[in-house]
Parts: C-alpha cells; structure tokens; sequence
C-alpha cells in the first residue's frame, strides 16, 4: 500500500523530533540521519484519511492506531488518523462528504495523494476540485 510510505517518512519524523526534543547534542543518540526540516518543513502533518469495506479489510490499523496515540502522548501534532467502514456508513466519500469532513484543512493542504482503484481515484479528485477544499494544490493518484 502506498499510503504506508507516508506513514513510515512521518512516523521517522515523529522520532527524530522526539530523539532532539529528549536529548541534546552531547548525548550518544544517534539521531536519524534525513534532515526533515529541509525535506517538508517545520510545518509538516500528514492527515490520513482511509476508507475500507470492512474492518477485517483494514490494513495497517494497528500501526496507524498506535502512531495516531504516540503523536498525542508526545504532543507532536504531525499525524491524524480518520478511519472510514464503508459497510458501517451510508455516505459515499462524494463531494458533500469530503466538504463536510475536509473543509477544515483546505487552508493548511499543500499536497494531497489519493490511493485505491483508479474510478476511486479520479472520483475523488474530482470532488476535491468541485469543492475547493484541495483547490490550487498538487493532486497526485497513486
């Protein structure tokens, strides 16, 4: 899954800003060696929003739940984890459900990845673009 990418570069962000925040510069840690800052910035956070059929159809919920508690307990404020069942929900992520659930980020979005089927896929953008919440910014389909 593509989407894990993401989550392991932000979960290897989430590290070194603990590893710098605990230690200093004079203590053996080993800090990893991605120099983040210049890579996404000081203001980098992933929103990951997933959506499955089923929950026996989720993939890596554990490790998303789990990275989403550590994100909190340490007050990185660098992950967000927004877990759909599509079997448990009626509304289909159109246009009116991105709106409602979204519109908050549309000012902070600069990049958005979609990843599932290809129809999925163009849907989605479409609606990201119909409803202005990912409006100038870079859509890539994964």
């Amino acid at each position: 899954m593509p989407f894990i990418d993401l989550v392991s570069f932000t979960l290897r962000y989430a590290v070194n800003k603990i590893s710098r925040s605990k230690y200093n510069e004079e203590s053996n840690i080993i800090y990893p060696e991605e120099n983040f800052n210049e890579i996404v910035g000081d203001d980098y956070k992933l929103h990951l929003f997933a959506s499955f059929s089923t929950l026996e159809a989720c993939l890596y919920e554990d490790i998303c739940k789990q990275f989403h508690s550590i994100d909190k307990k340490y007050d990185l404020n660098i992950f967000d984890y927004h877990l759909r069942i599509s079997s448990m929900h009626s509304k289909r992520w159109d246009s009116t459900f991105i709106k409602e659930n979204l519109s908050y980020l549309s000012a902070r979005i600069q990049k958005v990845f979609i990843v599932g089927p290809v129809p999925f896929m163009h849907d989605i953008k479409k609606s990201l673009e119909n409803t202005g919440v990912a409006s100038g910014h870079k859509i890539f389909l994964v």
